[in-house]
């Protein structure tokens, strides 16, 4: 009987927390100020039951607010206050319990200096009972923002930018006043990576009024003895500013604007932004990308829009990247006007002028060129490039470089090996070909090396009998053959001595520019360039196991496949962005897997293999009883946290109750399950010159509390 009692006791009060948790509120009001003045802010509290002690902490922007006082405190609520620049603390305990179905806790008092700030509760804690036991509080945020309906308003400008680096004059005026002011501070924030203040010049009845700029706040101060109209039409207070954005700056009132009277008296006001708009774009001028294969002939057009149609003069600098490319000619010459050309090392230059002005919009000319390789090549606008429209007005032109990107072959590689090695070892790293076709005649490859760790010895592995020889710091090797050959395989090894006192820890072999294969007919191959080296790629090792302890065994999850990625997994309920896989892994018997990757930090994923399993009534009971902050098998574990956002909004609380009970019951629809079968960790690893091993993973199926795979009954 006693027994049948105690259970009955643990059962009112597990569902009586859990009751309690879903019911208690603390809200800080959402309110609006007027600069200058006291502001307050009420805390609205509900179901706050048999409550003994109370913590609430609140965060706000610093320079926008500042603590000044408590008010009409719900009786018996006499806190201690604490406050920062940037926070209010208040904390009360009694003997004598406080209930407050729902009413005004207390009301907070600010002095507001103006602008938009967020009031934010943190580190909050309410007790009840005897002992005290934390209840579970849902916290919902306030915030402060200016009155936008007054009868006084301040206002600035928008104006539009002239040209990059033009000065723009923007107004500071006051559209709607009426109080004579006595003194005025005025702070205009701006973007000082975008702006560079220059000047204030103050006009009508701001005459002699001063300004400074730091650190992007311009600060304006005036004052009359009398008092004046602002209001009138010629009273204007104008800043100019340096423009050199690339596109629209806002100009907004920050904390501390004040308008008063004689007597020193705030006068309300409503403050309006501004913004400096970007120029548009006079035109575009843009040269041709292209996806080619080595030795393909390519003609880059330099295209032109957006132009008036009365342009007299352009001068271009177009710089390409030798030797990857090789410049052939101009070609499709625009008919109009007067052109010359010069070429000097890798620069082409261009001066054209049609004194009557002219349309130049559309493909002007074209560029031939042969795609050398390796690699990307760059074709862009150097310094120095500028257009002028009648009479001679300069044009603010938007410039597109080229670039020329070897084209994905299909097979067709050819690979430098990676090998490991220590220091004073002898070390041979094949170079080797697959997936070309049988009728290769010529090899041509440059590769090279890390002179300050590897040394080169020769080539004992030389099948084909290639001329292959070292110059500095680079590998040539040169073939031919009248004969078609099948060259695919290990076509050379060649022999370094590794010296680990060099540079960094690895040794990197890397192809360059000049390589070729071709076949018999002297057909350019389009190829696949695969670098690697000596110690460049190390080893991720460890086992994907399931989470079971502490209670049950953490088993290996065998045959599951481990992923090695370039970015963390997306937090729920985002599922963006999306890592890029580098590698995967097939774990053993035994749960382990392994990666050789660079230097990098990359992470790790697990993915299901088998079906979902191990949930049961168990997991239910013990998801209720971590939402009401009660003994559980979830705890701190955040890989059973994840597991159990059932409906993946982010957190964990009622709503993830019945979708679990309807999946184990077999009931369907059921909509709001929208975990995954199966979680994992997400680790970080980063390699720095050495192997990383133990790297365990775990993975549980979602739902499973307890961790009692496979059995849903433990």
């Amino acid at each position: 009987m006693k027994k049948k009692f105690t259970l009955i006791y643990l059962m009112v009060l597990l569902f009586g927390a859990i009751s309690y948790g879903q019911s208690a509120t603390a809200t800080l009001a959402t309110v609006t100020g007027t600069p200058g003045n006291q502001v307050i802010v009420p805390i609205n509290v509900t179901d706050f039951n048999n409550v003994g002690a109370i913590t609430l902490k609140i965060h706000f922007t610093k320079g926008v607010l500042s603590y000044a006082n408590i008010i009409n405190a719900f009786p018996g609520f006499t806190p201690l206050i604490g406050f920062t620049d940037n926070s209010v603390s208040l904390v009360w305990s009694s003997l004598t319990p406080l209930t407050i179905p729902n009413n005004v806790l207390a009301e907070l008092v600010f002095q507001y200096y103006g602008t938009p700030t967020e009031l934010t509760f943190f580190e909050c804690a309410v007790a009840s009972g005897t002992p005290p036991v934390n209840i579970p509080v849902a916290y919902t945020n306030g915030s402060i923002n200016p009155d936008q309906t007054l009868d006084n308003k301040a206002q600035i400008g928008t104006k539009t930018a002239a040209a990059y680096a033009a000065t723009v004059a923007v107004p500071l005026y006051y559209p709607a006043f009426n109080d004579l002011a006595g003194s005025l501070t005025q702070k205009i924030q701006f973007d000082p990576t975008k702006l560079t203040f220059q000047s204030l010049v103050a006009k009508g009845n701001f005459a002699g009024a001063l300004a400074s700029s730091l650190n992007g706040v311009v600060t304006i101060a005036w004052s009359s003895l009398t008092g004046v109209n602002i209001g009138s039409p010629g009273d204007t207070l104008v800043l100019n500013f340096q423009y050199h954005a690339s596109g629209d700056v806002p100009l907004n009132f920050a904390p501390g604007s004040l308008i008063t009277t004689t007597g020193s008296v705030n006068i309300p006001v409503s403050y309006f932004g501004g913004t400096i708009i970007a120029p548009l774009p006079s035109g575009n001028a843009t040269l041709g990308s292209f996806t080619s294969c080595q030795g393909d002939i390519i003609e880059v057009p330099l295209a032109f829009s957006g132009f008036p149609a009365n342009v007299s003069s352009f001068s271009l600098n177009i710089n390409y990247q030798m030797p990857k490319l090789s410049f052939i000619e101009v070609l499709d010459i625009n008919p109009v006007g007067n052109l010359t050309f010069n070429q000097t090392g890798n620069n082409l230059s261009f001066a054209w002028t049609d004194l009557s002005g002219q349309d130049i919009n559309g493909t002007f000319l074209k560029l031939k060129f042969r795609y050398n390789g390796v690699g990307t090549a760059a074709i862009t606008f150097g310094p120095g490039c500028t257009f002028t429209v009648l009479p001679s007005n300069p044009v603010l032109v938007t410039y597109g470089d080229g670039v020329v990107t070897p084209a994905l072959a299909v097979g067709n590689n050819v690979n430098i090996g990676h090998k490991q090695a220590v220091s004073g070892d002898v070390v041979q790293v094949p170079v080797t070909f697959d997936n070309l076709p049988t009728d290769i005649g010529a090899v041509t490859l440059y590769a090279t090396f890390d002179n300050t760790s590897l040394s080169y010895v020769g080539a004992p592995v030389n099948p084909f009998g290639a001329l292959i020889y070292s110059t500095g710091n680079t590998v040539a090797i040169s073939w031919a053959n009248i004969t078609p050959t099948n060259i695919n395989g290990t076509f050379a090894e060649l022999a370094f001595e590794y010296n680990s006192t060099g540079a960094g820890c690895g040794a990197p072999i890397t192809f360059t520019d000049g390589c070729e294969i071709a076949n018999v007919n002297q057909q350019i191959q389009c190829m696949n360039y695969h670098n690697g080296g000596v110690n460049m790629m190390f080893k991720i090792s460890g086992i994907l196991k399931y989470d079971g302890p502490p209670i049950f065994a953490a088993l290996p999850l065998s045959n599951f496949e481990v992923y090695l990625s370039t970015s963390p997994e997306p937090v729920a309920p985002a599922t963006t962005p999306l890592a890029v896989r580098v590698d995967t892994a097939i774990t053993d018997a035994n749960g382990y897997f392994e990666f050789w990757a660079l230097n990098g930090t990359y992470y790790l994923y697990g993915g299901q293999t088998i079906a979902w399993a191990g949930v049961g009534p168990p997991d239910v009971t013990n998801l209720r009883r971590y939402i009401a902050a009660l003994s559980n098998t979830i705890g701190t574990d955040v890989l059973r946290q994840k597991a159990m956002d059932i409906n993946q909004d982010g957190i964990i609380d009622p709503s993830d109750v019945t979708p679990l009970r309807r999946r184990i019951a077999n009931l369907t629809p059921n909509p709001n399950y929208l975990a995954q079968d199966w979680f994992y960790q997400n680790p970080s690893v980063t390699i720095d010159c050495a192997n990383m091993g133990n790297q365990d993973v775990y993975g549980i199926c979602s739902g499973d509390a307890n961790g009692s795979y496979p059995d849903p009954n433990l």
